[in-house]
């Protein structure tokens, strides 16, 4: 989604922003912008499309002694891709610059307020409401200003904010979006992202909702409410190291490849607390809410769950979790999946279901995101930093730590340590055939449309390749269990269609042989998904899949990591 960078320093402020802009790429974007400090004037320079745009109109603009810049990369919601809506913008005295993401959901409102006072809107967002309720209030106290100005505004946000005559001065604001500080020796960094600030220090403060962070001449004061308080610095478990594609051309290759390591880890390193199964087997309802690749998943663990721990167990994508009214009893738990752990619909569901006094435990893939940070119980999926848009080794992450929990619950096991002990080689196995696959797709590359089935689990994974290869290849797919081609799907079932099946478990076998053949009658190709036999097959069965969507996207000419109109972090609602 979009993206917020600043920087204060000694100097080379321009640079560093541009930089931090390029890290934030893999978040998902369709424009970017700046704004710093040129005498006793603030200037913004914005372009359509990617940094690399941004970084050409900027080769000439390096004005001395630059020490704070604020960018952005925008995610368009309000308003199309045009310079005009790119952050960062001005208000109308061209005094004051914000870089901003969440939404302002009183927006219109604003804007008829602002017009009493004479101020008219230049774009069409929701952002440029911000720099100017400042501009109403500023009379030389930029932290004031933004105080009086947070009064008026209604929603999830963080925003970054200059101004022309405080020169000295960067404020960060957040209330609902994520936003973090990197302390280096004689710098400060201000990001969205954790891994972007990391990229400069080891050293990070969260800035929680309803505070402030001014940095005033390098140094940081933190407000909470309007009141001073104290933060402590932490430093984040995660090398700087790890955020490199290594000897791959993608990094949704390099993850797909991460996936026995993954594996291994989750393994190795993941203890569940007492306290925390007793609250998994006391639990009348776990209503597990995520999105996305995160909500697939969880369909998977929730059957986990109701098989092998007797326990019932609903669904919810989490979007749609206020919206639907559902039954929630005092003797409920909730769970929450997050690969970014600043899903915005999400923490909205999450939140709900702690409103209604449940305790809720995130897996979530990223230690002091809110997610992580905000639930009763935090489980880390230990997957490492994802970079590409489409989620792969997280996916995997996920599952296999639903099976662990799962294990864990059962007073037998349901898996024996073995299985478990050989998950890595068998997710190696199929990794070994990507050339094959790559063959597959390259037969298969122009058929118009791809259904993927399965019984059982499968389904489930069926429902996660089918958003993989839409993802990444931008095919028309479709994933839901075998049965049910013959119930609606059968009628577009032709020549130009590939359907691919599932069938990890051998006694569902005679059912899809059944699919199989209907599929065929119409002219269908058939791809019959092959993976190692285990126990703990749905961990890993989805591989073939992904390997499948990367190598497609790549035929196709697309960038894996980027996919059009998609974001890595969906943090708005």
């Amino acid at each position: 989604m979009c993206g917020i960078i600043g920087f204060f320093g000694k100097e080379k402020a321009i640079d560093s922003v541009l930089d931090g802009l390029t890290k934030l790429e893999y978040r998902g974007y369709d424009s970017a912008g700046l704004a710093y400090h040129e005498g006793k004037k603030v200037k913004a320079i914005k372009a359509v499309g990617h940094a690399e745009q941004l970084i050409q109109k900027t080769q000439d603009i390096n004005p001395p002694n630059c020490r704070i810049s604020i960018g952005h990369t925008r995610w368009a919601t309000h308003g199309g891709a045009t310079e005009l809506n790119a952050h960062p913008h001005l208000s109308n005295n061209n005094e004051i610059a914000v870089v901003h993401n969440g939404i302002i959901e009183n927006y219109l409102e604003l804007t008829e307020f602002l017009a009493t006072h004479g101020i008219t809107m230049r774009s069409e967002t929701d952002t440029e409401v911000i720099p100017n309720l400042i501009q109403i209030y500023y009379q030389g106290d930029l932290r004031k200003a933004i105080q009086k100005a947070l009064k008026h505004l209604k929603g999830s946000y963080a925003f970054l904010a200059i101004a022309a005559a405080s020169p000295n001065t960067l404020i960060a604001v957040k209330n609902g979006m994520p936003l973090v500080i990197g302390a280096g020796k004689d710098f400060c960094i201000i990001s969205s992202d954790i891994p972007t600030a990391l990229s400069k220090t080891d050293n990070i403060y969260i800035i929680e909702n309803n505070e402030m962070a001014v940095i005033d001449n390098n140094i940081i004061y933190f407000y909470e409410n309007n009141r001073p308080t104290v933060k402590q610095l932490i430093k984040p478990p995660h090398s700087r190291e790890l955020i490199t594609k290594g000897p791959f051309k993608s990094f949704m290759e390099k993850e797909i490849n991460d996936i026995p390591e993954v594996f291994q880890r989750l393994i190795t390193l993941t203890s569940i607390q007492n306290e925390l199964l007793d609250t998994i087997k006391n639990a009348a309802t776990i209503h597990i809410c995520a999105c996305g690749t995160s909500y697939n998943a969880g369909l998977i663990i929730g059957a986990l769950l109701e098989k092998h721990c007797k326990i019932r167990v609903k669904n919810h994508t989490a979007s749609e979790l206020r919206f639907k009214d559902p039954l929630i009893l005092p003797t409920d738990i909730g769970l929450v999946l997050s690969q970014s752990g600043e899903t915005a619909d999400t923490i909205s569901a999450m939140n709900m279901l702690k409103e209604n006094n449940l305790p809720v435990i995130a897996l979530c893939n990223t230690p002091n995101s809110t997610i992580a940070r905000e639930a009763n119980y935090y489980i880390p999926t230990f997957a490492g930093f994802e970079i590409a848009v489409p989620s792969t080794k997280s996916f995997c992450a996920q599952v296999l730590l639903g099976a662990i929990i799962v294990n864990a619950i059962c007073e037998k096991p349901v898996f024996s340590k073995n299985a478990f002990s050989l998950l890595p080689m068998h997710a190696r196995a199929i990794l070994a055939k990507s050339k094959d696959i790559a063959a597959l797709a390259a037969k298969h590359q122009h058929k118009r449309q791809i259904f993927f089935v399965g019984k059982g689990l499968d389904a489930y994974t069926a429902l996660e390749a089918a958003m993989k290869v839409k993802g990444s290849a931008y095919i028309h797919s479709e994933g839901f269990p075998a049965g049910e081609l013959k119930h609606g799907p059968l009628s577009l079932v032709n020549p130009e269609t590939l359907t691919a099946v599932f069938q990890t478990d051998e006694s569902v076998k005679p059912k899809t042989a059944n699919t199989i053949a209907e599929a065929k009658a119409r002219g269908s190709k058939i791809w019959e998904i092959e993976v190692p036999a285990s126990p703990l097959s749905f961990c890993y069965a989805v591989i073939p899949t992904q390997l499948f969507a990367l190598h497609l996207c790549k035929l196709k000419g697309h960038n894996p990591d980027k996919p059009r109109h998609l974001a890595k972090a969906v943090t708005v609602e």
